[in-house]
């Protein structure tokens, strides 16, 4: 009887392959290199937009514009799809926009 077939160790090839900037291997079942499928990586300018666009939309959370926030993290998830934690600040930011805006509270000798 033959010996059983060796499997081809996938992370390393995975690893080598995001490492050297090319297309991402993911395994189908892999047993062999030659089950492993090739998904392309996504390019640095592609990479750093999406970061861009990321950094923005979480300044623009940060400072409660949320319009501006749900905005940026919309055009993010229509190219990088579920990126991040968006899905969950795009839930927040539609939260808050539903909400009444508070009351201005003012403290001056008039209003007193």
């Amino acid at each position: 009887m033959p010996p059983a077939a060796t499997p081809t160790p996938v992370i390393p090839l995975f690893l080598a392959s995001a490492q050297a900037g090319g297309a991402v291997n993911y395994p189908q079942q892999a047993t062999s290199q030659s089950e492993v499928i090739s998904v392309p990586a996504p390019s640095p300018p592609q990479q750093q937009e999406w970061d861009t666009l990321y950094a923005i939309g979480r300044y623009h959370f940060d400072v409660q514009s949320w319009q501006e926030a749900l905005s940026c993290f919309r055009q993010l998830q229509a190219s990088a799809g579920d990126y991040r934690d968006i899905a969950t600040l795009i839930t927040t930011c539609e939260a808050r926009l539903a909400q009444p805006p508070p009351p201005k509270l003012c403290n001056c000798k008039l209003h007193k």
